[in-house]
């Protein structure tokens, strides 16, 4: 049995340290995890405590538990070509400019497209689909494979580019492909009113919704998609999480079935290219310096993490997985103390399973 009493008190000292007001973790192997929740909601005393179905706000985590497995999942089915130009399978994609040509599925995935790592568009738009026309509409801003920009447009282009493949929604081809046969029940987009009071709030927004964001999602480019959006969006548990983690160690073998080829998770969670980007397709992997993962998960791990406070780390070569969930941004995004955190939290979990 995982003795995770430590990682409970350095959560507790997180709180204490004004880190996050919230946490939940999850660690473990490809048979066995323990799951932790501390804190409350918010630092106001009377805040519900966080229980472990809380769901907590993904944000960029969703670009691998969501939009990358699903594309996964549709290049096992035969209809993802990582060399492709994305203007074969995504027309639309070519109208910001001729040069827009030049970019293949797999520079999406690798962040070396020439797409902005951000836009404003949000701002200009009122309904989803105005959102995906400026996003397609968007000119590069560097030749393709010239360098790496992490690019939350280039995950939203995915997106279109995998709905039009699949015929579905993402959320929806998730849900079928990935959650349900997993038994993820609390991991999806938008959650309803029934589970919003169930939702650990992120940022209280007083300057753009003028509220407390709790149960929709606080990214501003995914808010303008409707809440499903190739780059943020997903909110789940640490639970959850563990069962997926648990899989991709299985290299996608759940008992029953192959959910994802074991062929592909190995390659696309390995480190592409030999300059100096550590991405892996869609996934990132571990630097050697400063890596949120810290210094005993070995170099073969990947993950992701999320910038409302949420990390995912998976360890193939010592077979362990962690899960990070908090809310870091609340109440002020500013909030910058949970990067020395990671890494902490990464070194006890490596000495807790290890039983160092």
């Amino acid at each position: 049995m995982i003795q995770a009493q430590p990682l409970h008190e350095l959560c507790r000292q997180g709180i204490r340290d004004r880190v996050f007001p919230a946490a939940s973790f999850a660690i473990g192997n490809a048979d066995e995890v323990s799951v932790g929740c501390v804190g409350k909601f918010t630092y106001d005393e009377n805040a519900p405590n966080v229980q472990p179905d809380s769901l907590f706000d993904l944000a960029s985590v969703t670009k691998v538990v969501g939009t990358t497995s699903a594309a996964m999942l549709a290049h096992d089915d035969g209809l993802l070509d990582l060399d492709k130009p994305v203007i074969e399978l995504l027309p639309e994609f070519a109208k910001g400019g001729e040069v827009k040509s030049k970019a293949k599925v797999r520079d999406l995935l690798l962040h070396c497209s020439g797409l902005p790592a951000y836009s404003t568009f949000h701002r200009r738009t009122k309904t989803p689909d105005e959102a995906r026309e400026a996003i397609l509409s968007l000119p590069f801003e560097y030749d393709t494979e010239a360098k790496t920009v992490y690019s939350c447009m280039g995950f939203i282009s995915l997106q279109m580019l995998l709905e039009k493949l699949t015929g579905k929604p993402l959320d929806a081809f998730l849900r079928e492909r990935l959650f349900e046969p997993l038994g993820m029940a609390r991991t999806l987009y938008n959650p309803p009113e029934a589970l919003k009071s169930s939702c650990v709030p992120t940022e209280d927004d007083k300057e753009i919704r003028k509220k407390l964001i709790q149960g929709e999602v606080h990214d501003p480019a995914a808010f303008a998609m409707g809440g499903v959006s190739g780059n943020a969006g997903l909110f789940s548990t640490a639970t959850d999480l563990a069962k997926f983690c648990q899989m991709m160690l299985r290299k996608g073998d759940v008992g029953c079935r192959q959910l994802i080829c074991a062929e592909t998770i190995e390659r696309w969670t390995t480190k592409q290219g030999a300059n100096e980007s550590t991405r892996g397709f869609g996934w990132d992997t571990k630097s050697e310096r400063g890596s949120s993962a810290g210094t005993r998960f070995s170099m073969k791990s990947y993950g992701h993490t999320g910038f409302t406070g949420t990390t995912v780390w998976i360890d193939p070569e010592q077979a362990i997985f962690a899960v990070l969930l908090t809310n870091r941004v609340h109440p002020k995004a500013d909030n910058q103390k949970l990067t020395p955190f990671r890494p902490r939290f990464h070194n006890l979990v490596v000495d807790v399973l290890k039983g160092a």
